[in-house]
């Protein structure tokens, strides 16, 4: 822990009944210090993406009911040459809760701090009383309620989230590759269909998040199923803007490679 960044930790199981910690420990140096205002955790975000359903949250770091007033400037900053010549470190410990106290559910744990990432965890919520949470969203679908499109095969041999760029504008398109049967009946006929959960965060001192929950209109069976699914940047919850991003993607039990893509005024626009 010399370096500036993030570390994340939480139980591998958690009983529903009860508060589940979330601890990020936040490692600033004097920059991301000051462009905070001191608050670390302004740019910490916490996302639990469910394995077993489709759903994506993003933790709260206060109380709800809490009275805040408007952050004031941290007064004093120092000139930018003496920002980097600081070498020295400020650490924090958050910890957020991950509780629902409604069931049962499978998450994968994530988080980003500034301009770092955290990696992922996995988390399993027991219900004393076999219930099970229902999905706290369903997948989003494209235009005229089509799904998004999904190419089959790949027509690319990196694995990794990726951008492309048309006349039409830009989008993440994310290859994947499922051996196991995932999803539940959410189209109404009793056939069970595979859902994309995106996920950005934004490596910038201040950091950022946006993500989504897409239908791929793929019916679950047995045997692998490869495709490509295509997500329109427009088409993410809160709107990213420009800088890098560190893009993920999951499709059930599956965690896709991350990876890290440049976004520019006219991808966002």
């Amino acid at each position: 822990m010399d370096n500036p960044g993030i570390t994340v930790t939480c139980p591998a199981d958690a009983p529903a009944s009860g508060p589940i910690p979330i601890e990020a420990i936040l490692r600033a140096d004097a920059r991301t210090y000051w462009d905070n205002d001191g608050i670390l955790d302004k740019a910490l975000t916490v996302a639990l993406v469910r394995r077993d359903r489709p759903g994506l949250r993003f933790l709260d770091k206060i109380d709800r009911g809490a009275l805040m007033l408007p952050d004031e400037p941290l007064p004093g900053r120092p000139s930018d040459a003496q920002l980097d010549a600081d070498t020295g470190m400020v650490i924090e410990t958050k910890l957020v809760d991950a509780s629902t106290r409604e069931g049962s559910a499978d998450y994968f744990v994530t988080a980003a701090f500034s301009k770092w990432w955290g990696g992922v965890r996995t988390l399993r919520v027991s219900d004393p009383h076999g219930r099970v949470l229902s999905s706290n969203q369903a997948p989003r679908v494209g235009p005229d309620l089509q799904p998004w499109p999904v190419r089959m095969p790949p027509t690319h041999g990196d694995p990794s989230i990726r951008i492309e760029r048309t006349g039409g504008g830009s989008v993440l398109v994310a290859p994947f590759r499922v051996a196991t049967p995932t999803g539940q009946a959410l189209d109404g006929s009793g056939r069970s269909r595979r859902w994309l959960s995106l996920l950005g965060f934004k490596l910038d001192t201040r950091g950022g998040a946006c993500g989504g929950v897409f239908d791929l209109s793929i019916e679950t069976g047995a045997g692998e199923t490869v495709g490509e699914a295509a997500i329109p940047i427009s088409a993410l919850g809160s709107k990213p803007d420009a800088g890098c991003w560190m893009f993920l993607g999951f499709v059930g039990e599956e965690v896709l490679p991350p990876n890290e893509i440049w976004l520019t005024n006219d991808d966002v626009r």
